[in-house]
């Protein structure tokens, strides 16, 4: 048995304050803590002609955490996101995503309903839904399906 607590403040590897999520031993006498990994670098993808990228330092990793079974779900509320496309783009906002880490095979998810590839000059023109403000990741629960 283990317990797994949530460091939103904690330091990543490039220095930056990304977050983190702890694995620690459940024991009386106590004992020490693995930070379990998950990538905390910024990541850049092109796609045709638009480019996603998004932002991990001060996302906020362990704000809110769960776990079931081999099973936990990290979120991070203040994780950035941003989609351009030539000369438009979505504008840097906060999205916020959680993790899926499985800790018996080492699997691991990443999911952040609110991204969008909408350009802000579409959500300006049309009134268009804008979830570029979410900031998912504040609550989560794991269920069996």
């Amino acid at each position: 048995v283990a317990i797994v607590v949530g460091a939103p403040q904690t330091m990543g590897p490039s220095q930056e304050e990304t977050g983190g999520v702890f694995l620690c031993p459940w024991k009386a006498e106590g004992g020490q803590c693995t930070l379990l990994p998950f990538d905390l670098r910024d990541e850049s993808r092109n796609v045709g002609s638009q480019t996603f990228q998004s932002f991990k330092a001060r996302q906020g990793l362990g704000a809110s955490v769960v776990s079931w079974n081999d099973v936990i779900v990290a979120c991070a509320p203040w994780q950035h996101w941003n989609a351009l496309d030539k000369t438009e783009e979505a504008e840097k906002a906060p999205v916020g995503g959680c993790y899926v880490a499985q800790l018996q095979s080492g699997g691991r998810a990443e999911y952040s309903p609110c991204r969008a590839n909408t350009m802000s000059s579409v959500y300006k023109k049309s009134g268009f839904s804008d979830k570029r403000y979410c900031e998912a990741g504040f609550s989560s629960a794991v269920t069996q399906a």
